[in-house]
């Protein structure tokens, strides 16, 4: 058994150091899995804490509706990256899962005749290539179904780090209806060998003490659970006066001649035909239309400006529901672009929202904590009672604009168009908290558990 969290401090002592070992540059690690940009944050993270560090790519990482989550989405300076970041051909979806191998191979020939237009995409990793590229390496960080796909080559992952709430594979919400039942058995045979290879896995690192934090319970994971948010988002020193996408620079530009602006590049997902369709709970981006609207009523000699991702299942809802509410003229709209593109404008707004969701215990995914570093006051859904973040974390809650219900929206709306100064001193104070409690200092503390778990005999590294 490894070292708890919170002994981390007195345990480097006495090995007669302080802070992040300086022969961690000598542990090999691996990342594998780039949804939500979360790997390529971490790599970059890591190699500026000395580490040797390379991210491997799913097959299907950044590939259809998934595509602005690819490195070059996440910044302008790929070239400083690129022989760290390698193409493979493991895919992170059920049938790379599946065992025996003869089963594999029957599924895969069964999805090539639904989808003989992608059937080239449709190939899999042998668990010998899977063992092949990770031979070297001390340390794996995964996520999806890399747990399952690494012990089917006789690995295990040492940290793993969900991106869906529930775990992925684990999680029934939006799994296949029985309807299909030869789909839904299927998924069931994989979320058996996903649990198994998450009890070998090493540490299981979540900030979501609401769904995921239940299902790692019902699988008896507590003893592997932190709750240890991810370092998600690494904000780029770049000053760049444009970022070439004109939809995005002819935002920046109505926003500079306005008095007022917001910003939600959350996915649009509220409806109930959306929960339907998706499986995904609401995100109760509507809230923010209402809000928004109540703001330009009470107060019309504020030029006010509400930029809007074209990301979702209802963005045609939402489009129809700001024409009702008669703010049209005031919205603006911007299609899904680069993360990079994204956090350049969040910088320029004068509020960023993230999502409303009612859900105990959830924090802010990665739109949250873009908006948190990119220094601008986070409008934020935030379900815990008083002293139960700081308790779970360790560390104090972020300056929020709390939201609990929909009221809560209207009035922070107009507490910050009313006061500037008071906006820029919350973003000022959300900036130094995420360089305090994120970011580079989060990663640091996942270098220091990657170092001495999952071993018994000491940090990797360190000795000898």
């Amino acid at each position: 058994m490894g070292v708890p969290l919170e002994c981390l401090g007195t345990y480097w002592m006495s090995m007669g150091g302080s802070g992040t070992p300086s022969r961690s540059r000598y542990v090999k690690i691996a990342i594998l899995g780039n949804m939500n940009n979360n790997g390529f944050a971490l790599l970059r993270y890591l190699l500026d804490l000395g580490c040797d560090a390379t991210l491997f790519l799913y097959r299907n990482d950044g590939v259809g509706s998934l595509s602005h989550f690819k490195p070059d989405a996440d910044t302008f300076r790929l070239a400083e990256y690129q022989e760290r970041i390698v193409q493979t051909g493991i895919s992170n979806w059920l049938p790379q899962v599946l065992q025996p191998l003869a089963l594999q191979r029957a599924v895969l020939g069964m999805v090539r005749l639904r989808r003989r237009h992608d059937a080239e995409t449709l190939t899999l990793a042998s668990p010998a290539e899977v063992r092949e590229t990770f031979a070297r390496f001390d340390r794996i960080v995964t996520s999806g179904y890399g747990p399952a796909i690494l012990r089917r080559s006789g690995l295990a992952a040492d940290i793993f780090s969900p991106y869906s709430m529930g775990i992925e594979g684990i999680n029934r919400h939006d799994a296949p209806s029985w309807a299909d039942p030869i789909q839904r058995a299927l998924f069931e045979y994989a979320r058996l060998l996903q649990a198994g290879a998450l009890r070998q896995t090493g540490l299981i690192l979540s900030g979501d003490l609401g769904l995921t934090a239940s299902a790692a319970m019902r699988l008896g994971l507590a003893p592997r659970l932190r709750n240890c948010q991810m370092p998600m988002v690494y904000p780029e020193r770049v000053d760049v006066h444009a970022t070439g996408d004109p939809h995005i620079d002819a935002a920046a530009r109505q926003v500079e001649q306005s008095d007022f602006s917001v910003m939600m590049h959350a996915s649009l997902n509220w409806t109930k035909e959306s929960e339907r369709h998706s499986g995904k709970l609401s995100k109760n981006n509507h809230w923010l239309l209402h809000g928004f609207a109540t703001l330009v009523r009470q107060y019309p000699g504020i030029k006010s400006k509400l930029i809007l991702m074209e990301y979702g299942y209802d963005v045609r809802a939402t489009r129809e529901l700001a024409s009702q509410l008669e703010i049209e003229s005031n919205v603006l709209w911007v299609p899904k672009t680069a993360r990079r593109n994204i956090m350049w404008l969040l910088s320029r707004v004068t509020v960023g929202a993230g999502e409303f969701m009612q859900i105990k215990g959830l924090t802010w995914g990665g739109t949250g904590l873009e908006v948190l570093a990119a220094g601008r006051p986070l409008l934020q859904g935030f379900l815990f009672d008083e002293g139960q973040y700081e308790m779970a974390f360790g560390h104090p809650e972020p300056p929020l604009l709390k939201v609990r219900c929909a009221e809560d929206v209207a009035q922070h709306l107009a507490d910050m168009a009313q006061s500037r100064e008071c906006a820029d001193s919350i973003g000022s104070a959300s900036r130094a908290w995420f360089h305090a409690y994120n970011g580079s200092n989060l990663a640091k503390q996942w270098l220091d558990l990657m170092l001495v778990y999952p071993d018994s005999t000491g940090p990797v590294g360190v000795t000898g």
